[in-house]
């Protein structure tokens, strides 16, 4: 009786089968199980952290007054000072900013300060136009307040900024293609 070559499409197909089924394959099977006698699931790895970062948990800094509006700046603030009395105006001006920067310092005795700027845009496409108000403790170059007009900021053209504490602030003005009429008020 003569042997018949297997067809070749057979030939393939049962050698598909046995690569399907050693996939994934790497060594012999080994009679370990899991809780319950189930089979035993390797353990994850930690993820790979990069070189000497670390996070771990801390205790929140503890707040005195919980319920408390306590920072030194706040944007919503009614314009009168200590005891009900309307504030005084201090600086009442308007600059055109072109891509530079000025500055001011202010010198508050009597708080509250509140900041108030009009933008106006100095030109109709509102990508060219922004502004950024940064005010900072004189004294130690902290900033302690951030506000603008457009790019990050809102393209709200009026805002208020008021700080709660007297002391000396130093503001930088910088924009591009923008008018900002600028007034600082404080404790009369």
């Amino acid at each position: 009786m003569m042997h018949r070559p297997m067809p070749f499409p057979v030939l393939i197909v049962l050698l598909l089968l046995l690569a399907t089924g050693a996939a994934g394959c790497s060594g012999p099977m080994t009679g370990s199980t899991g809780p319950g006698g189930g089979p035993a699931t390797p353990a994850a790895s930690p993820p790979a952290f990069p070189e000497g970062s670390t996070v771990s948990p801390a205790a929140p800094f503890p707040d005195p007054e919980p319920y408390e509006i306590s920072p030194r700046f706040v944007k919503n603030i009614a314009e009168y000072g200590e005891g009900g009395r309307p504030l005084v105006t201090i600086y009442d001006a308007t600059s055109t900013l072109s891509y530079q920067s000025e500055a001011l310092l202010a010198d508050v005795v009597k708080a509250p300060l509140l900041i108030t700027f009009t933008v106006t845009p100095g030109h109709t496409n509102p990508n060219y136009c922004y502004f950024i108000l940064t005010i900072r403790d004189a004294d130690t170059s902290t900033v302690v307040g951030q506000e603008g007009y457009a790019r990050a900021f809102s393209s709200e053209s009026t805002k208020k900024l008021a700080f709660t504490t007297p002391g000396r602030y130093h503001l930088t003005l910088h924009g591009a293609m923008v008018d900002v009429r600028l007034r600082l008020q404080a404790g009369g």
